[in-house]
């Protein structure tokens, strides 16, 4: 049976790495914990760790877990109108970049009796959500004019490698601080900037970080110790953290195939060179997405999936393979956020990974 299996111990460790280097270096942290969707063991772990936050961008979550968490929860996706009483109600901030929403949010902490903090979004570069820097200060001032009773405001925030794979670079950073520092200037009082996304773990020990109080928002990091776009480990971090296992249930030699369109729409990757050792496992993408599955064995390559069943060429595999075998994968980022989205795939915490 097709499994995701999960080393606690080793993702506590990437925990701790992260947490004594925002501790040294005197940063707030955010444990974003939306690639493990509600899977209580990894929030469970992170909770202990005592971060400022946990990131959450599903307010379903937050709510569900209200009960067993400590921890205040930032809400990391942008909130809509209909979302404004949840949001207030099972997270303490949350991410805006329109003024509207702030309305409404005040209204619905008005309602409840509690303050609830917010970041407006600068977009500097990924595209993504956040208003352009040029157009910042005017936005907050439209923002502070409305006099909310029942929002703080907690500063500006931007995200790095979540849309179109801008890393951090010293001018888009730069960008950010040079608008918390105009905005003071104005009497617009900055409390911090807050930066989302695993590639900030590079920057944690810049001036630049240290030039006004800063948050750092980081997931992947934490859970496969890698860094995103690029994909590779970072130094001090553990990458034994999950594995993806896929049972063979047909092993059969086949001729090649005329190249077509999956049920998918995609090309699938078929050579014509012959007759092929293929076998079909018992995962689709309705658990895993396969193009984010990386085969350990590097005699085993995929050729293509369905909803059901995922197809791998095992000609040059060196191990004696049959109906039962286990194929086991590392994982990238979208194959972590599906498998643990999926109801149908089983998840197991193991001591060791195999």
């Amino acid at each position: 049976m097709a499994e995701l299996a999960v080393n606690l111990k080793s993702i506590e460790a990437n925990l701790r790495f992260i947490k004594n280097e925002a501790d040294r270096n005197g940063l707030e942290l955010v444990f974003v914990v939306k690639p493990c969707h509600d899977y209580a063991p990894i929030l469970q772990l992170v909770d202990r760790q005592s971060p400022a936050y946990l990131g959450m961008s599903k307010i379903q979550i937050a709510r569900n877990f209200s009960e067993r968490l400590r921890t205040p929860v930032l809400t990391t996706s942008l909130p809509t109108a209909h979302q404004a009483d949840d949001i207030v109600r099972y997270s303490k901030a949350s991410l805006n970049s329109d003024p509207s929403i702030l309305d409404a949010l005040d209204r619905a902490a008005e309602k409840y009796g509690v303050k609830h903090g917010y970041f407006l979004m600068v977009d500097v570069g990924d595209l993504r959500e956040g208003v352009l820097p040029h157009e910042a200060p005017a936005v907050m001032r439209r923002i502070l004019a409305k006099n909310h009773r029942n929002l703080i405001f907690e500063g500006l925030g931007t995200n790095y490698a979540c849309a179109n794979g801008v890393q951090p670079t010293y001018e888009n950073l730069n960008s950010l601080y040079r608008l918390a520092r105009g905005l003071a200037e104005e009497g617009i009082r900055v409390p911090k900037i807050s930066l989302g996304g695993s590639s900030i773990i590079h920057w944690m020990s810049s001036e630049i970080l240290a030039s006004w109080p800063t948050q750092v928002r980081i997931g992947q990091a934490a859970f496969l110790g890698t860094i995103p776009v690029a994909d590779e480990p970072f130094v001090g971090l553990r990458t034994d953290t999950l594995r993806f296992c896929g049972t063979i249930v047909e092993i059969q030699d086949k001729p090649a195939a005329i190249n077509g369109a999956s049920p998918l729409g995609e090309q699938s990757a078929v050579e014509a060179i012959g007759i092929r050792k293929r076998a079909i496992l018992d995962f689709g993408v309705v658990d895993a997405d396969p193009r984010a599955l990386i085969p350990r064995e590097s005699g085993v390559r995929i050729v293509t999936a369905n909803s059901d069943y995922t197809v791998i060429d095992v000609t040059g595999s060196a191990e004696s393979l049959h109906i039962g075998s286990s194929i086991y994968f590392d994982l990238k980022y979208r194959a972590m956020l599906q498998g643990f989205l999926s109801p149908y795939l089983s998840k197991r915490v193991v001591e060791q990974l195999s």
